[in-house]
């Protein structure tokens, strides 16, 4: 199973979603998943922010090593669970061949996830908060659907 994490440039958001998810997925020692991030507008190859690279840190994780990826390098049918940031990175998901059964629209319920690029280093907090929920959830559906 393959999950992507997307937002615009895979700087803050999507790479913030992927180690989440990652450490969800490592606890739960869910050995056939795997995850990737990218943008629907990212450069190829971008550092994530450095306010993004601070807040990880804080939960002990590391995205030092993380380069944007743009979604177009991505073979988008293939993913099992997509994971976007709003309803735009979605659609662009659909128009790519995306299948609408398979994408999750984080924060859907409030409209999506803000982006903090350009923001304070609270608003990283907040974001990661969020996506820090949202990545367990998903794991946790995963498991469950694999008990059944």
């Amino acid at each position: 199973m393959l999950i992507a994490a997307i937002c615009t440039g895979n700087t803050c958001r999507s790479p913030m979603l992927e180690r989440f998810l990652h450490r969800a997925i490592e606890q739960r020692q869910l050995r056939h998943v795997s995850v990737m991030s990218a943008g629907v507008a990212a450069n190829d190859g971008d550092p994530a922010s450095l306010h993004a690279q601070q807040v990880i840190s804080e939960y002990a994780m590391d995205l030092s090593k993380h380069r944007s990826r743009p979604i177009s390098r991505v073979d988008v049918p293939r993913l099992d669970i997509m994971i976007t940031m709003s309803e735009r990175h979605a659609a662009i998901l659909r128009q790519l061949g995306g299948d609408p059964q398979r994408i999750v629209i984080a924060g859907a319920e409030s409209g999506g996830v803000p982006d903090p690029y350009g923001g304070s280093i609270d608003d990283y907090r907040r974001t990661a908060v969020v996506l820090e929920h949202v990545a367990e959830e998903i794991v946790e559906q995963i498991q469950q659907q694999r008990r059944h």
